[in-house]
């Protein structure tokens, strides 16, 4: 995450793609963690068959954002 946000500081690119494969208990989530919830959309697994569907779909188009590809290493 450390290195995300110096991108985003740098170069201006936020790279960074929350997924969440379960839900997380609110005494582990840390203040920087929950803040990024609070402010970016994120991606929750789902064992819903269409959700699968709907979860990958949306995965796929946010690493192929011009915004994200370019720092995929």
């Amino acid at each position: 995450m450390h290195m995300a946000r110096q991108k985003l500081f740098s170069k201006g690119n936020d790279v960074l793609i929350l997924v969440l494969y379960k839900p997380l208990p609110k005494d582990q989530i840390s203040k920087t963690l929950k803040t990024l919830l609070e402010t970016k959309m994120y991606l929750q697994w789902t064992n819903d068959v269409d959700g699968k569907k709907l979860f990958w779909a949306k995965l796929t188009e946010a690493i192929r954002d011009e915004r994200v590809k370019e720092t995929i290493v």
